[in-house]
């Protein structure tokens, strides 16, 4: 079932709103959680000023889902910050010089030892794409403490960690895109829950 479909058909009283039960199963790469996150957002949009009876949940559990934006756009920038620091490794690798590689190392030991800290079932940490580029760097890593160097092997391990480094940080943007246009939305419906307390308002398109 998508995340548009757990909604019910009356968009008027809909239901208490949590990231991570909406998307369940966890997704199991960027792609599928940008996409799902997109649709989420598409239906927020089309949903209705809640009735009165049912806007102080609405706040409620929309506070959760805001919350739940701001934990996944923090592990993206952990990711995005080693990302970073894997594109300074390249360099330094193919110098061949020693205390490059032992500068190159480091921040592929630093990679290694990243965790998300993150005790919520959204953990970016178990999506493919990282998964992949943990194996890259692992085996890069493991290639210099060999000290096969200059082989075939070496040149290749590092090409393979700059393609998956890529293709992650390509897909923390797009993800971080499609979260920051759910946060967002998700404040606009919750501005026009708090407008209508002032002004009484009946239903309306959230904005």
């Amino acid at each position: 079932m998508s995340s548009t479909e757990r909604y019910s058909d009356d968009h008027s009283n809909p239901p208490k709103l949590n990231l991570s039960s909406i998307l369940s199963p966890p997704p199991n790469s960027l792609s599928h959680f940008s996409d799902s996150i997109s649709r989420l957002a598409a239906t927020m949009s089309s949903i209705s000023t809640p009735t009165d009876s049912s806007r102080d949940s609405h706040l409620d559990s929309t506070i959760a889902l805001l919350n739940m934006c701001n934990t996944v756009l923090a592990q993206i920038e952990q990711l995005r910050l080693r990302c970073l620091r894997l594109k300074f490794a390249h360099p330094l690798l193919s110098s061949l010089i020693s205390d490059h590689l032992s500068c190159a190392r480091k921040a592929l030991s630093e990679w290694e030892m990243w965790s998300s800290d993150n005790d919520s079932d959204l953990d970016l940490a178990s999506v493919e794409e990282v998964e992949k580029t943990n194996v890259a760097v692992r085996r890069l890593r493991e290639a210099i403490d060999s000290g096969k160097i200059a082989n075939e092997e070496f040149r290749v391990a590092i090409i393979e960690t700059e393609k998956v480094a890529e293709e992650l940080t390509m897909g923390l943007d797009r993800l971080a895109a499609a979260v920051n246009k759910l946060f967002t939305v998700v404040m606009g419906s919750r501005n026009v829950v708090l407008d209508s307390y002032k002004v009484g308002v009946g239903p309306k398109k959230c904005k």
